[in-house]
């Protein structure tokens, strides 16, 4: 019996490593997509899927550590969990890395949104609206 349950544990602790790797792999995926793909026609809609798995893979691990608790001890399950530390802190710089291209994304797109918007501003204000008897009238400030 005590081989079988020191199986189980060796299975438990290896699952759990299996599924901190799929999540490294997982946020490798989701930094490489960022920086790839990001003017994709597709990009967020893809994005979001890799979210979703992200979320269900950090359930499958909670689930997971949960059922190690009713074969290991703590000390067992926190040298278990302590395997998958550098994975782990992978995982976590790869998607802090995603966030952060995200975010310069977003700004960029902002900002040329933000230009596109002043560019067409000042084009209708020096423009005629096609009527020949009237005249654009635009204040410039500065002088």
């Amino acid at each position: 019996m005590s081989a079988l349950h020191n199986k189980s544990k060796a299975e438990r602790a290896t699952e759990l490593t299996d599924l901190f790797e799929r999540l490294h792999q997982l946020s490798a995926r989701q930094v490489a997509w960022v920086e790839q793909h990001y003017e994709d026609e597709n990009f967020l809609e893809i994005f979001q899927n890799m979210s979703n798995e992200w979320s269900s893979l950090q359930s499958s691990i909670q689930d997971e550590i949960e059922r190690c608790r009713g074969f290991m001890t703590e000390q067992e399950l926190r040298e278990a969990v302590a395997s998958t530390a550098p994975k782990a802190k992978q995982a976590h710089d790869n998607v802090e890395r995603a966030i952060f291209l995200v975010k310069q994304i977003m700004h960029q797109t902002g900002t040329t949104l933000r230009t596109s918007q002043e560019r067409k501003q000042a084009a209708k204000a020096y423009q005629t609206s096609g009527y020949e008897d009237y005249a654009a009238i635009f204040f410039d400030e500065k002088k």
